[in-house]
């Protein structure tokens, strides 16, 4: 018995002290789950109230960013590629600064039969902020962006 205990101790003692790395890291495989099953309840939940995503043309409130992840996830006919890499990760003070590569090639919806492919290929760094025992996402900025439809340069 006393075994048992110690291994549930063990294991309730590194869940708690999980690492801000492996929490951010989880939440980002989770974002792009929620995209696959078309559910933006993801970015509600994770993304603070006063979230900006800082483009090259515009900066984009939380409810604007939230807007194009519906308008995406309405498009979507299938969800080919989905990945995301961390490409750099470090802490400034309370919050982790993190450089993601994303890359997503998906089936969109399309008219009259054709299936628009859309190709995203996106390094950004993000700031995520402490809230209880995890994080949220406060600030995109983008690095980078290549966006092509069909295999043509689409600018947003």
């Amino acid at each position: 018995m006393k075994l048992f205990a110690s291994a549930g101790l063990a294991l309730l003692f590194a869940l708690a002290a999980a690492s801000p790395r492996s929490i951010i890291a989880q939440k980002e495989q989770d974002s792009l789950a929620s995209i696959k099953n078309k559910n933006p309840n993801w970015f509600v939940a994770n993304m603070t109230d006063d979230y900006t995503d800082v483009g090259p043309k515009k900066t984009a409130t939380k409810a604007e960013s939230i807007a194009q992840v519906k308008l995406l996830i309405a498009n979507l006919q299938l969800l080919k590629t989905a990945q995301i890499q961390i490409v750099s990760f470090s802490m400034q003070g309370k919050t982790a600064l993190v450089v993601t590569k994303t890359h997503i090639v998906a089936i969109l919806k399309g008219q009259s039969g054709k299936a628009p492919v859309i190709e995203v290929t996106d390094e950004s760094k993000e700031f995520w902020v402490p809230v209880g025992n995890s994080y949220k996402l406060h600030k995109t900025v983008d690095i980078s962006d290549k966006t092509l439809i069909n295999g043509k340069p689409f600018n947003m």
